[in-house]
């Protein structure tokens, strides 16, 4: 059997596993299916009165029991994530020097909890500034009410999951303070959460426009709601400008990839998708995405190892049993490739 004769079952099946949207799309990535056995505790860890990303804590996960179901150490840019885990309530524990105890409750019905804010705030003994974390003139320059409203709509959003409900807060903050740039861009994060593409391209737009379009996260954000609505020319343009002003957002690389793809631009995106491992190599979406270019581009063995991936990381995803039926089909091609290769090998001369 030929190469050729392998891929177009192949084709048919891994073209239905659909793009993943960036993180603040309404399902997040990673998502299981609600028959699954295990689930995923993802989400963020930050300084309280910055929101800058604290790396290297220790954080702790829970059962309601007191047992201890999982302990990690968050990434550089502040992730920390727990695989594996059954039904049922938790809670997140970060025990760190100098500042107050966290406990947050997180409960597991029939969906992974990700995008979770967690924030690590200075126990109170002096000034902002002796956290060693500078606080940003931006956010200095809210007024205590409407600083106090930001976090609450945060809370709201990330921790608690509940876009509709941060509507009116976030929207509160950009009233108030109409420069904070950040306000307008988490307001377009819940719109984007609530399926309103038309609202949140709005506040992304506006929170482009009052940072004097240096905010690169609200670029990247909009570009992934572009890609969404398969618009990946405009798409494609912000990305970029994204990605020029800030080029170690692994989420822009990967809207990159999704952009380029769409536009058939493969090798591009290849390259884009392996910048997103270089920053972060954990993402299953990642590999999903590169198994339908290799796929495209006639990959074999590279379409086998982004699948072996891609399960590593997601084995019970929405789009996993599907990607298994193909992985397991590419192996029994590959495999009869093989043997008809070798079966129809010209036999050796004979030694004189």
């Amino acid at each position: 059997m030929n190469r050729r004769a392998a891929f177009p079952a192949l084709l048919a099946m891994l073209i239905l596993l659909p793009a993943f949207a960036a993180a603040q799309q309404g399902r997040q990535p990673g998502t299981v299916d609600p028959r699954a056995r295990t689930y995923t505790v993802r989400g963020n860890l930050r300084f309280a009165h910055n929101e800058r990303p604290v790396e290297n804590v220790k954080i702790e996960l829970r059962r309601f029991s007191g047992d201890v179901a999982g302990t990690t150490f968050t990434r550089n840019n502040g992730e920390f994530e727990f695989t594996g885990l059954s039904t049922g309530q938790f809670y997140l524990i970060v025990e760190e020097s100098g500042y107050e105890s966290v406990r947050e409750s997180v409960e597991i019905r029939g969906s992974s909890p990700l995008g979770l804010m967690v924030y690590l705030r200075k126990i109170a003994t002096g000034s902002a500034e002796e956290t060693g974390n500078s606080v940003s003139a931006l956010e200095l320059g809210l007024p205590s009410k409407t600083r106090a409203n930001f976090r609450k709509g945060m809370d709201i959003l990330y921790t608690k999951n509940d876009p509709a409900a941060s509507l009116a807060v976030l929207q509160k903050v950009v009233s108030a303070s109409p420069e904070f740039y950040e306000g307008y861009f988490h307001l377009g994060i819940a719109y984007d959460q609530l399926h309103k593409p038309e609202e949140a391209e709005a506040a992304f737009r506006k929170a482009i426009a009052v940072s004097a379009e240096r905010y690169p996260q609200a670029f990247i954000a909009l570009g992934s709601l572009l890609n969404t609505l398969q618009k990946a020319v405009d798409a494609e343009a912000l990305v970029r400008r994204g990605l020029e002003l800030d080029g170690s957002l692994w989420q822009g690389h990967y809207e990159m990839g999704r952009s380029l793809a769409a536009l058939n631009r493969l090798e591009e995106a290849e390259k884009s998708l392996g910048a997103v491992l270089k920053l972060r190599n954990d993402y299953a979406p990642t590999y999903l995405m590169l198994a339908n270019i290799h796929i495209r581009q006639k990959k074999q063995v590279a379409l086998l190892v982004d699948l072996n991936e891609f399960l590593r990381l997601e084995p019970n995803g929405p789009q996993s049993a599907q990607a298994r039926v193909t992985r397991d089909r590419l192996k029994q091609a590959l495999l009869k490739q093989a043997i008809d290769n070798a079966e129809n090998a010209p036999a050796a001369p004979p030694k004189p």
